[in-house]
């Protein structure tokens, strides 16, 4: 039974990955800033400058990030989960590939890009 539930939420997951990152669901205004990309040590993660004006324009506070979720696109797993990140962080970690990753502030996802660790 849990192998069956582990499987669901992998497939689950894949399958929101997959949506996020269809050109067919992009936004014409990007959410974040990713870069450098391809990275090889450190990633940086901001939100753009379009939304934060756009934000300041409406009177609405500016997001706090809570929480990054690293994930392979190779293989659909979910690779890491940074709590309370940094805008900077460490990706040395992690093996030559194409990656996503998905910001979210408390439970309301802001966005996800997709990165490449090159070396």
């Amino acid at each position: 039974m849990k192998i069956i539930k582990k499987l669901s939420m992998s497939l689950v997951m894949m399958a929101l990955i997959l949506t996020l990152m269809s050109e067919s669901c992009e936004l014409d205004v990007p959410t974040l800033k990713i870069y450098p990309n391809p990275a090889s040590e450190v990633l940086n993660v901001e939100l753009s400058d379009e939304i934060i004006g756009f934000l300041k324009s409406e009177g609405e506070p500016i997001p706090q990030f809570t929480k990054f979720e690293i994930f392979s696109l190779q293989t659909g797993k979910k690779i890491k989960d940074i709590h309370n990140p940094s805008k900077t962080i460490d990706v040395s970690f992690l093996e030559p590939g194409p990656y996503t990753i998905m910001v979210w502030s408390y439970d309301e996802l802001i966005g996800s890009s997709k990165f490449l660790i090159n070396r």
